[in-house]
């Protein structure tokens, strides 16, 4: 149980870090970084339309949750709560302006804070399994 409670407390954070640092970009220090509104997917492909992307993640966002609650292990515990944090900053950063703010530059790709979390979280679960 304590996992499961490290997992929520995990999700929670990443959700309000991403949004905490959004706001900062967005109001106070945008000629520090290179922000981008990102109306699309990943790497700026094509949106299929707000209805159908919604409906594709809300699914794919219940199986991870799912998921989440059946692994007892906890690095796979953490892995998804990593994903599940930076999907669901995403999905209310897409809802509440549309688009999502990605705002530190890598060279190949500009991301945010929820785009590392789901990356870390990925790195976890494959090292958990």
């Amino acid at each position: 149980m304590r996992i499961r409670n490290f997992s929520l407390a995990l999700i929670l954070f990443v959700i309000l870090f991403d949004w905490l640092t959004k706001i900062l970009v967005r109001r106070q220090m945008p000629y520090k970084f290179a922000v981008v509104e990102n109306p699309g997917l990943v790497f700026g492909l094509e949106t299929p339309g707000f209805f159908n992307l919604a409906v594709v993640l809300v699914v794919l966002l219940g199986f991870v949750l799912v998921y989440l609650w059946k692994f007892p292990h906890a690095r796979s515990q953490t892995g998804f709560a990593l994903i599940v944090g930076g999907a669901v900053a995403n999905i209310l950063d897409r809802l509440v302006g549309g688009t999502v703010t990605d705002f530190l530059n890598f060279g190949i790709s500009t991301v945010n804070f929820a785009d590392l979390a789901i990356f870390s979280g990925i790195v976890a679960l494959l090292f958990g399994l």
